[in-house]
């Protein structure tokens, strides 16, 4: 009806139908419903090896999380598609799948666009997941926007740089089973340095995705403060081993 619009879909299966409109995107969500969250890159590059003058986007990908929820080290190969439609959603894991995928993303650019899903937990009903039923748990931020999750600060310090980023991922995971704990950080600074009860870890330089991670840091029996200085700010938690 108006030849000057592009017409477009969104698809999650390869079909010839994905070739009738001007532009398509793919609803992937690896490492979450199926496959493993490093399965995205293979599929681009061979979807455009196959269709090296077709365009490409994603038009949904990401994961869910409750802030309620959390684990001291993220391990995909312990989470199944069960969890993902189960009650264990914990931040650590969307955080994760984000980190590996937003690069894969950003790093092809025959890839015309892409959409998290979602910016908010939004209502669902008949899903019985995460910390609330009939709820779409997947958003950066919390149903109520109060909250926002991890992952928030992971994007917020990838795309804006002109405001400055100092963001301790799990810092509201106060009481721990474990001893062993990664430690990740988001950031616009340049490099960012780590004490552990007052006394000096290290410095890390911050990596091309605003990220710095200090992995199998171990904490004690008991109380832990953790303090993450920068040249932009600082944030700090106090951590309780149990």
């Amino acid at each position: 009806m108006d030849p000057g619009r592009l017409t477009t879909c969104a698809v999650y299966i390869d079909s010839s139908n994905e070739f009738i409109p001007d532009v398509m995107a793919f609803n992937k969500y690896y490492g979450w419903y199926y496959g493993k969250k490093t399965d995205l890159a293979p599929f681009l590059d061979e979807w455009h090896a196959a269709h090296p003058t077709a365009s490409i986007g994603i038009s949904e990908y990401g994961a869910g999380a409750s802030p309620k929820m959390h684990v001291s080290r993220y391990d995909e190969d312990s989470f199944t598609v069960y969890d993902s439609m189960g009650k264990n959603h914990p931040m650590e894991r969307q955080t994760d799948i984000h980190r590996v995928q937003w690069p894969v993303i950003a790093e092809r650019d025959w890839v015309w666009g892409s959409y998290i899903w979602n910016m908010f937990d939004f209502g669902a009903s008949g899903r019985f997941e995460g910390d609330s039923p009939n709820q779409n748990d997947k958003g950066l931020v919390t149903i109520d926007r109060k909250v926002r999750k991890d992952a928030f600060y992971y994007y917020k310090a990838n795309w804006n740089k002109s405001v400055p980023t100092v963001h301790l991922c799990s810092k509201d995971f106060t009481e721990r089973p474990d001893v062993v704990t990664d430690i990740i950080v988001f950031t616009t600074a340049s490099s960012a340095t780590l004490y552990l009860n007052d006394k000096k870890v290290s410095q890390k330089k911050t990596d091309a995705y605003a990220t710095v991670e200090w992995p199998g840091v171990e904490l004690q029996q008991g109380t832990n403060k953790i303090r993450i200085v920068t040249s932009q700010g600082e944030e700090s938690a106090i951590w309780t081993v149990e």
